[in-house]
């Protein structure tokens, strides 16, 4: 069992049910509620960049890897997957970057969008 967050950009503020609505979609693949932008990328190498990609970890380090698989990064949107046991370090770090980059975070598990603290809702 995992601890998934989608993050990805857009224009305007969203409501709870949008976000699960469009969190739905881009994990069937279809990512037509969402825009390219390059804060996304941006997040997903800064992300990418505390915690690595399971593939580009030595075999040794994946056991230490928050991540119960890689996330998936596109040009609109990261889904995020970690174990249960790192979520809470993982979030934190997932908010601080989407209040630096103005991205939405969206937990599905509590079908609530997430802010950084300094993020106004």
């Amino acid at each position: 069992m995992s601890f998934d967050l989608g993050v990805w950009a857009i224009p305007q503020s969203i409501s709870d049910a949008q976000a699960m609505r469009i969190y739905e979609e881009l994990c069937e693949e279809n990512a037509a509620s969402v825009r390219d932008d390059p804060g996304v990328q941006r997040f997903a190498q800064a992300l990418l960049e505390q915690f690595p990609a399971l593939e580009d970890l030595a075999d040794e380090q994946i056991e230490a890897s928050p991540w119960s698989v890689s996330p998936w990064v596109t040009g609109s949107h990261v889904i995020i997957s970690t174990v249960w046991s790192r979520s809470s370090e993982v979030t934190q770090f997932v908010l601080g970057l989407t209040g630096q980059y103005g991205l939405v975070c969206f937990d599905p598990q509590n079908a609530v969008v997430v802010y950084h603290p300094s993020t106004p809702a």
